[in-house]
């Protein structure tokens, strides 16, 4: 889904607004719903960023209604405090860290 998103900035047409917003919504539902299954959250967070990665790509018209949402997505994906930062330090290992990031 993500590829069709990007390749679809390059057809003359492109994609109607709405099922980019649509779209968003998807990858936004995934990024919020990645906590519930701890075996599948890595998976479920991917694909959430991939698919607004993809709605980025289709250019300012259609991003900027999104953009809001999309930078308290990524307000939300870092720690607030380094007190924080250290406790998601704790949770696993550095190698485990490399590979997520």
């Amino acid at each position: 889904l993500a590829s069709l998103l990007s390749a679809a900035n390059l057809t003359p047409n492109g994609i109607p607004h709405t099922r980019g917003k649509i779209i968003f919504n998807v990858g936004e539902e995934l990024l919020r719903s990645a906590s519930q299954n701890s075996r599948i959250s890595k998976d479920r967070t991917r694909a959430g960023w991939m698919l607004i990665a993809a709605i980025m790509s289709l250019g300012s018209s259609c991003v900027k209604g999104l953009l809001p949402r999309c930078m308290l997505l990524w307000r939300n994906a870092f720690p607030k405090s380094p007190k924080d930062l250290e406790s998601e330090k704790a949770r696993g290992d550095a190698f485990t860290w490399l590979i997520s990031l």
